[in-house]
Formats: C-alpha cells, structure tokens, sequence
C-alpha cells in the first residue's frame, strides 16, 4: 500500500517528484451571438435583428454560416450567451441597419433572439451606440428599463462617435475565461457575475484611456440576476493562452523595472493586462521621481558653485536621491566647513568627513538604537534596512555610503529580475521544471548580473540551474557549492535535487541527500522540504515516518507552497501520517486546483463526484477530470479512458458532449458509458499521447 501510494503522489507530482506548473486559460460553451458588427471566426453572425415572427429563421441560418458541417436536427444552444449588438443613436431613436426602433422593440426582439435557456439565465449583453450628436445622454434611463427585464447576469453599454464598433473582443475574452483568472477572478471554471463586472469595467476603462475612433466615450454597466454567468469546460483556445501567457511574463518583469518608457510600451500595447493597476501605480511613482530628480538636478545646478557652505549643507540635510552629495560633502570640505556639514562625526574643527564613518565616533553621538541599526546596516548590506535606517535616523552617520550602497542594491535587483524570472525556482518567481528553462534566455540574464556584482551567489547559483537544465550537471554541481558556501536556502535544495531522482533512489546517497535537504528546509527553502516530504513518505530516512513527511509538507503548504498543499491534500486522502479526513483532504487539494495545479484535479473530482469531505458535485468533477485529461493528465486519463464506466452518470454525459464537440461522437447523450463513447475517448486519448 505505501509504494503504491508513493508511486500515485511521484506520478502526480511530476519528473523527480516536482511540481508540473501548468497555466490555463479555459474556454467557455457560451454561444456569442453578434448582430450589427464585424464579429469574429468563432462566433454566429447576423447583419440585423429582425421582427420576432423571423428570428428563428434568421438565427438558423446564422447558426449554419458558422460552422463548416451541421447534422440535423440541431442540438439545443449553450446555455451561456453573450449577445453582441451594434446600433446608432440618432434623433428618431435608436437605429439598427437601417431600421428605426425604440427600447421596448429592440428588447423584444432581443428576447426572441435568446429565449429562455433551461436554467432561466442568460450570459451576458454588450451593447454598442455611435452616438456622435450626443443624444442616447438624456435617453439612457428608457434603454436600461427596457433592458433590465431580460434577465441578462451583466449588459454593458459602451457608447462612441462616430464609428459604430461592437464589443466582439471583449465577449471573446469573456468567454476565454480571462475574468475568470488573476487578477480579476479565482480561477474556480466559473466567470461570476462579480467578475464579469471588474472584468468588463477595466476593459471599458482602459479603451476610454487609451482613446481612438472606436474608443467609448463613455460606458454604463448594470446587472441582472445574481449567479454565474459562463462556464468554462472546453479546451482553451491556445493563441489567447499564448498571449496571455507572454503578457504575464513582460508584466512579472516590468513590475520590478524602473523603465518607464517599457512600462508605458506595455499599457499602450497589452490586450489582457495583468497587473495593469499596479504597473500604472509604478509608473507613476517613477514619474514623480523622476520629477523630484529633475528638481534636485536644477538645485545643485544652483548651488554648486557656492562659496559659502550654507546652501550646500542645507542641501546634504534635506536631499530626496541625494544624487549629487558626494559633490556636496566634498565642496563642503574643501571650503573648510566639514564640521557644519557633520558635525558629531568629524574629530574636530577643520577636519574632513571620512569614506567610512567610525563606529567608535558615532557611539558617542548617537542613541544606542540608532547606533545599532547603523551597524546592521552596514554589516548586512540588505536595503531593506539601509533604507529603514535612512527612514528613521536623526545624526544619520554614514548616510553617504549607505546611499550608495542602497543605489548599488537596487541595481542588482534590477538585474537579478530577468535571470530569477528565467532560471529561478518557483519560490523565487521562476519556472519549476528543468525543461521549462530557455538556456539561451536564462544564461544570458544570470551572467549580465555577475558581469557588473560578480560575487552574486544567487546569479551564479540560477546560472546554474540552467546549465543543469542543458545536461551540464558539473557546472551545475560548482554553482550550488558556491550557493551552499554563501548560505544560500535554494542552494542546498538544487544540490539535494541534483544527486536524487526517485527511480535510483536505491543508489542515491540518501544521507546526502537528507542532510542537503534538511539544511535548506530550516533556512525556509521550499524545494528542500518537498524533497523531505518525499524521502520521509517512502520511508528512505531511518527512524522518519509519513507523520514527518506530513508535518513538513503542512508547514510549507501554510507558506503558500502549491506542491506541498497537494502533498498535504493527498496524504489527508490516503491517511498518511495525519488520519484519513477527506474534508481536509478536499480543502487542500481545492488550494491547488485554484492555483492551476492540474495533477490535483483528478484527485478532488473524485472526492466531489462521490461527495467525500464536501456537497457532491458531478458537474464540477466532470469539469476537474475533463481539464486534467486535456493536459494529458495521467490520472484523469486512467479515470476518463480505462474506468468511464465506474464515472457517475453526470460525469459521462459531460464527457460525452465534450467528445461531441470535439466531432468524436455522435450518439445520445444518455450517461452511460457504451461502446461509442468508450471508442471515442480512447482515440482522442491517443491523439493527444501521441498514439493515434
């Protein structure tokens, strides 16, 4: 039973017992129905809205053009909508095509476009008006009363001049899922109301900003009925997850740059915007500091030449960068005057400040806190304290050297940014698997930073890492001693990984390996105490057991470690170190689904297919299994390909309108697992592996 089990979590866990991080972006079953606009490849398009007696024929043959193949007779739509429509406000009311209509007739007509779905919920309505003259301003409160019946969970109104442009982009990231994500969503597979709404008004808002003919000049946004709007369960369309996927990349670099330009680059240009605020907020804080640089500049421009120490020393005490006081204090000496601009420091009149301020002189003069703080400033070199120092000090020993030395730590972190983002651990903001790491990116970036601070262990210790991800295991060996020798937490955990895989376990230097590991774990590295769950689960460590393993994967998991919170779902699943409780088991693995962990799907479906630990929910673990077995989830597919049979009803009829959908089946949806729907997941399991 143990190996069995360890083997199940080292499967699920990925190469090496590691994490898989996998970011998805899922697709939704809504049908996006455009009327009046250009629309897009993926959606039904109808040039007008006609009279409710014609709708029906209209919306067939819409239904028709979109699609290459339809079989007969058609299946029932989605029950997710989101209706796209463009009209002109002109002064016999609103105009669509060419047709007059006013609010009651164009509800009307919409009504009859999208009946009633089953659940009696309908998506989302976007709204489009060229209004140029701006007449729609005083006729608003009509159009939202003749609207609001409809029942629509979200209806924006975007309203421009003169052009008439429809909102088909925004329904197609709705329907990518991309409010459903970070920042606006959970990344739960469901878009709710709540995010529909933060989604949609950033959207609108940043079209007004950035301006242009098709930019809104304004936008009214109201809701209907409360409750999730779209539900996302197909495969995700791989061009939006691409572009999302860069995007997030640029805005994890840009939010530790102090380019301003490239920041502004990025919110011109972005299509999703993640971190959008707070990039804009960092903008704007190095614009005001560049505005105060500005100011400094043409003060010292001012002052530089002055005779007299005054203005100098006033300088030097008030200063925001300080970027010229080395000038100052130097000027001030020269002019016989360094015992006004120092005075508790220097060791009497005449006398010049020194390159390094004298601890014995500055414990005379100073309080002891401030004493202390200015050694462990000094000693540490961590900015976080020089600055903290710099914040709080009164005399302000060393203040000099201290700014230089904050300088010098803020460009480092600048350039450590590109090489962690590259080559880094997760923990540290970068990839988890080797062959995740781009050598011809991370190598560069690690030695651009030990070109200008060659003593950056972490730069040489990520160099590292991308070399081993090459197969270079020396350099890799060379760089981790290096990281261990300057106490590095991450480099006991790479040097541990180094020598163990699960699969030579037997050969592997265990005891080397623990001693590695257990050094990382108490410096709070979070590969190390994977690693010791790991070793201490299957028993490798004499005189540890699975309480130990389960002990240390709690106390990473509470950090926020999304491996360990699967660790601790799963041996809370199987009763491994703490007592079986499937309710714990089920909080934590529902952790790690939220964070786009696909190996735990499979494992919480299950628990909510049966209704273990929590409320039984088919569809929801239908949803799990489905998203698991598109990324090729071993689980998943064992549960969706070998045992279909043993799935609860509702589970295989989710599954068999997916494999409908993917044109792989054509019988009943009835929730039983014959021969067709059997045939039909064993060969889209074998394209994707590669078999068929």
């Amino acid at each position: 039973m143990r190996q069995t089990a360890l083997k199940s979590l080292c499967r699920a866990a990925g190469a090496a017992c590691m994490l898989t991080a996998a970011l998805t972006t899922a697709a939704t079953s809504a049908e996006i129905l455009v009327i009046g606009g250009a629309g897009d490849a993926n959606a039904v398009h109808m040039n007008a809205l006609p009279p409710p007696a014609d709708m029906g024929e209209a919306l067939l043959a819409a239904r028709l053009r979109a699609v290459p193949v339809t079989t007969l007779p058609m299946t029932a739509p989605q029950d997710d909508v989101i209706v796209v429509l463009s009209a002109a406000q002109g002064e016999g009311g609103l105009t669509l095509g060419d047709e007059v209509i006013d609010p009651g007739a164009l509800a009307d007509r919409i009504a009859a476009l999208v009946p009633e779905q089953v659940d009696g919920r309908r998506a989302v309505l976007l709204l489009s008006v060229s209004d140029p003259d701006d007449m729609l301003q005083a006729r608003i409160t009509p159009l939202h009363d003749a609207l609001a019946p409809l029942g629509f969970g979200l209806t924006a109104i975007s309203v421009t001049g003169d052009m008439a442009c429809d909102q088909a982009p925004l329904a197609e990231r709705l329907a990518g899922g991309i409010a459903d994500g970070a920042p606006f969503g959970n990344a739960d597979g469901t878009t709710s109301q709540d995010e529909a709404r933060v989604f949609a008004y950033a959207s609108l808002m940043q079209a007004n900003r950035r301006g242009g003919p098709c930019a809104p000049r304004y936008s009214v946004l109201f809701d209907g009925a409360e409750g999730p709007l779209l539900t996302h369960d197909r495969a995700p369309d791989l061009a939006m997850r691409r572009a999302l996927l860069v995007e997030r990349f640029e805005a994890q670099v840009l939010s530790r740059s102090n380019d301003r330009a490239a920041i502004e680059a990025y919110l011109a240009s972005c299509t999703f915007c993640p971190a959008e605020t707070a990039l804009t907020e960092r903008r704007d804080r190095i614009a005001e500091q560049d505005m105060l640089a500005e100011v400094e500049t043409g003060i010292w421009d001012s002052i530089k030449g002055d005779a007299d120490p005054a203005r100098l020393s006033a300088y030097l005490e008030t200063c925001s960068f300080c970027l010229y006081q080395d000038e100052a204090e130097a000027r001030v000496a020269r002019l016989g005057a360094g015992d006004a601009a120092r005075p508790a420091l220097e060791g009497g009149p005449g006398a010049t400040a020194p390159d390094k301020p004298s601890m014995d002189a500055a414990e005379g003069v100073l309080g002891d806190s401030e004493a202390e703080a200015l050694a462990s400033a000094l000693e540490s070199g961590d900015p976080v304290l020089i600055q903290s120092y710099l914040d709080a000090c009164t005399v302000c020993a060393g203040k000099a050297e201290l700014t230089r030395a904050l300088r010098e730590a803020h460009r480092r972190e600048a350039l450590r940014q590109p090489c962690l983002l590259a080559a880094g651990v997760p923990q540290l903001g970068g990839p988890r698997e080797l062959d995740q790491i781009a050598p011809d990116t991370a190598m560069p970036a690690c030695r651009a930073v030990l070109a200008e601070f060659p003593d950056d262990a972490l730069a040489r210790t990520m160099l590292g890492r991308a070399a081993q991800a090459t197969g270079d295991l020396t350099t890799a060996e060379d760089a981790y001693a290096a990281g261990m020798r300057a106490n590095l937490p991450v480099a006991f955990g790479l040097a541990a990984h180094l020598v163990y895989a699960p699969e030579t376990a037997t050969s592997a230097d265990i005891e080397r390996v623990h001693l590695l590991a257990e050094t990382g774990a108490k410096r709070g590295d979070w590969l190390s105490k994977e690693l010791l769950s790991v070793l201490y689960s299957s028993g490798a460590v004499p005189g540890k057991s699975d309480a130990d393993a389960y002990a240390v994967a709690l106390e990473a998991a509470e950090d926020g470690n999304t491996l360990a919170q699967f660790f601790v779902g799963y041996y809370y699943l199987e009763g491994m170190g703490p007592p079986q409780d499937t309710g714990k088991a089920a909080y934590w693995l529902d952790k790690a689904v939220r964070k786009g962990y696909i190996p735990a799907n499979a494992y919480l479906a299950g628990l909510l297919e049966q209704g273990l630990g929590l409320d039984p929910a088919p569809r929801r673990a239908a949803e799990l299994y489905w998203q698991a077995f598109m990324s090729g989830d071993a689980v998943a597919r064992t549960r969706l390909v070998r045992d279909l049979e043993n799935r609860d009803r509702d589970v295989i009829r989710f599954v068999q309108a997916r494999l409908q959908e993917e044109r792989m089946y054509f019988g009943e949806i009835d929730g039983i697992a014959g021969r067709g729907t059997r045939s039909a997941i064993e060969t889209l399991d074998a394209r994707f592996s590669g078999n068929g």
